[in-house]
């Protein structure tokens, strides 16, 4: 049979406290918005320069690939279709991953695996197996690199989250920028295969970036130490004195047990001499003994640095203690200090007869101590109220509801949860505005709350376990750890499909991602059927990544001015983007393609980088993680459909033209149906939205227990079940 004492010992080992008055803000780290987060920057940066850098550079590889397997282009330029859009679509799996094991490992292995399967693609000898290894093996890697290098910036900062944002992902068009070069020289220089090598040795480099992930722990608080009431004093006295018993002429605590003795033994030669006998002494029955903590000594410098007691021998005398020592036992506000009656100690007859009868002062040293340690006995007076009647005689609007003091009942709402561990409040996933890139300074829920840690406290929510009967059944199959599986149903939530604002961008970036990667994949070897050279081809790359790298900055900076409607600098880059590419039929010459490189990739870098700031607007960061996890599978899919069929259409008209038309019609609907949200019946459903919104109102606990949500929120320092 288990015994209490084992079942406490099983909840200490799984991390489940005992103690119910756990402050939940205390297991919630804090963003330091700045520190080591400088260098949480620097290894996403990194990151991100080897991810989208060899991504949008696969054009470089495309060619050598199209010489090499000698297959079709639409076959081919699947190969890099995959590597991105996999790397896309793997966003809920590293999410859950990264929300059970931290940024750190998920990141390191993600390197790894990505490396091995750049090394394995140099022993294909068909495009399947090079599809295989190159696309599905390595994209899968590159998304478990990519995502907790977005995690852990957003985790490091919060005011300042949206200049290390842009920082971070500016590695993209840098590594678009160095990549592009460095693969043409590579591949010119070496064959394909030695190049893939010397590109899979480069990626472990985000194998040492992952190392610098170090995850952000919670504040350390230490506790308060209780305020000392007299008898804590008392006993602290006694134990100096033990210590320093070569100096107890000088020491105050010696001094004040000198004196109590002392005084006991004036009393008794007083009551000597006032008797007429010494049996008549004897006879005389013991009164209770009361000792005074309150009066100072006035032995010399003595009462000056401490408060000594005073022995009152058989009168009605009481002295009562220190005003802030009386009410200790009841509460440590001052208006109950001030109606607690003073507690009064007595020390047992037997200690006070030896006293009395010139008994050994070092016996009473060392029993002193014990017996405080064991209780005083508190001698009860008809003049002052009971301490248990004070605390009943309350007013009642001091008290909730359910008979809780007001004071403790605001300590309710820190408390934890049972079944939630204190590690849970520390995963990156649990925070709703994770995946938000821009400023939270003009979030409504950061401008309602008083300080970062509070915004941090109201955005944190932590699923509720369904019962086994209430999930499905793949669910019941799969052996998915809690948090893993908290993240791939937030994520995977197709409950966001029935928001027609979700369905319009969602729909929107479907057509958008086809297009967007038809010029990354085609445009260096459309220029080399112009006549132009392959380091000049391959250039073009380099062009859009220098704009797009302009582009992120000059997004970010507009989005944080209130006056810009974020929204329509978004569909207005979607559309030039498209119309870009349906013009550039009209680039005939080198310097022309280059604009309309520059031009494509400053359109591009606006689209990318104002989305999660669009999806915040439109839908609330309350599902946010939810829309970022559907809109990776949907962004996942395009890519991977959208370059095969530009290649397709490629092959059947001998035209690139045909094929960049493609990808402009393509960009040019995702920005009419982004201009769909401008309507007012979508602004309405914005407006809505906005106003049930759950921190419009501070919940109380009554209505937070009564609603049933199936999370735990820990909102505006409440916990709701």
């Amino acid at each position: 049979m288990t015994t209490e004492f084992e079942k406490k010992k099983q909840r200490h080992a799984s991390g489940e406290s005992t103690i119910s008055t756990d402050s939940v803000s205390n297991y919630i780290p804090t963003p330091p918005d700045g520190g080591y987060g400088w260098i949480i920057v620097l290894a996403s940066f990194i990151n991100h320069v080897i991810v989208d850098g060899i991504s949008y550079t696969f054009g470089v590889f495309y060619i050598e690939f199209l010489k090499y397997f000698k297959e079709g282009k639409g076959r081919t330029a699947l190969v890099g279709s995959l590597l991105c859009g996999v790397y896309l679509m793997t966003g809920p799996i590293a999410g859950a991953l990264t929300n059970k094991y931290g940024c750190r490992p998920i990141c390191m292995v993600g390197g790894v695996i990505t490396a091995c399967a750049f090394v394995l693609s140099t022993f294909s000898n068909n495009i399947t197996m090079l599809t295989l290894t190159y696309g599905v093996m390595g994209g899968f890697g590159f998304g478990l690199v990519y995502l907790p290098s977005v995690i852990s910036v957003s985790f490091y900062f919060e005011k300042k989250r949206a200049l290390a944002t842009g920082i971070a992902v500016c590695g993209a068009g840098v590594g678009c920028f160095m990549f592009a070069p460095i693969g043409g020289m590579l591949v010119e220089t070496f064959d394909w295969k030695t190049a893939m090598l010397i590109i899979a040795a480069v990626v472990l480099v985000s194998v040492l970036c992952g190392l610098l992930m170090v995850p952000l722990e919670p504040p350390k608080h230490r506790r308060k130490p209780r305020a000392k009431n007299v008898l804590d004093r008392f006993l602290e006295r006694c134990r100096r004195s033990t210590a320093s018993r070569r100096h107890d002429s000088i020491s105050s605590n010696a001094a004040y047990k000198v004196q109590m003795v002392q005084q006991v033994k004036l009393a008794r030669e007083q009551r000597l001499r006032n008797d007429d006998s010494e049996s008549e002494m004897g006879s005389m029955p013991i009164a209770p003994h009361r000792v005074d903590w309150s009066e100072p000594a006035t032995n010399g410098d003595i009462g000056k640095a401490t408060t000594l007691p005073r022995i009152v021998v058989g009168g009605d005398t009481v002295v009562e203690p220190e005003a802030e020592d009386a009410g200790i036992s009841v509460s440590p506000s001052k208006e109950r200090v001030a109606n607690t009656a003073p507690v009064r100690y007595a020390l047992p007859s037997h200690m006070v007869a030896e006293m009395m009868n010139g008994g050994d002062s070092a016996h009473l040293n060392r029993s002193l101590p014990n017996v405080l340690a064991n209780g005083v006995t508190s001698l009860g007076d008809s003049d002052g109220p009971d301490p248990n009647d004070v605390i009943k005689s309350r007013s009642t609007n001091e008290l909730g509801a359910n008979g809780v003091h007001k004071h403790e009942h605001e300590h309710l709402h820190h408390r934890r949860p049972k079944g939630i561990l204190k590690e849970d409040y520390a995963r990156p996933l649990y925070r709703k505005d994770i995946f938000y890139s821009g400023s939270v300074m003009h979030i409504t829920e950061f401008r309602s709350q008083p300080d970062v840690r509070s915004y941090v406290r109201s955005i944190t929510s932590i699923p509720r376990d369904n019962e086994p009967e209430q999930e499905s059944i793949i669910w019941r199959c799969l052996r998915v750890p809690k948090v893993a599986k908290h993240v791939l149903q937030d994520m995977l939530d197709l409950s966001l499909f029935k928001n027609p604002i979700f369905i319009v961008v969602c729909l929107g970036n479907v057509f958008g991602m086809i297009g967007m990667y038809v010029p990354f994949v085609y445009l260096a070897d459309k220029a080399m059927t112009m006549g132009v050279s392959e380091p000049r081809a391959v250039f073009l790359l380099s062009v859009i990544g220098i704009t797009n790298t302009l582009g992120r900055v000059v997004a970010g900076g507009l989005s944080d001015f209130k006056w810009v409607n974020t929204l329509l600098v978004h569909n207005i880059a979607v559309v030039c983007a498209g119309a870009v590419c349906i013009l550039n039929m009209f680039a005939g010459t080198y310097p022309l393609m280059c604009v309309f490189a520059a031009s494509f990739g400053l359109c591009i870098a606006t689209y990318i980088s104002l989305t999660s700031i669009i999806l915040c607007e439109m839908i609330g960061i309350d599902k946010l993680t939810n829309a970022f996890g559907l809109l990776a599978m949907a962004r996942g899919v395009s890519v991977i459909a959208g370059p095969p069929i530009a290649g397709i259409v490629y092959d059947a008209t001998k035209n690139y033209d045909d094929s960049f038309h493609v990808g402009g019609v393509m960009l040019i609907v995702a920005g009419v149906m982004f201009c769909l949200l401008h309507l007012p019946y979508f602004q309405r459903l914005k407006h809505q939205s906005e106003q049930n919104m759950p921190y419009s109102v501070e919940p109380t606990t009554e209505s937070l227990l009564a609603s049933g949500d199936e999370k735990f929120v820990v909102g505006n320092g409440a916990v709701a079940v």
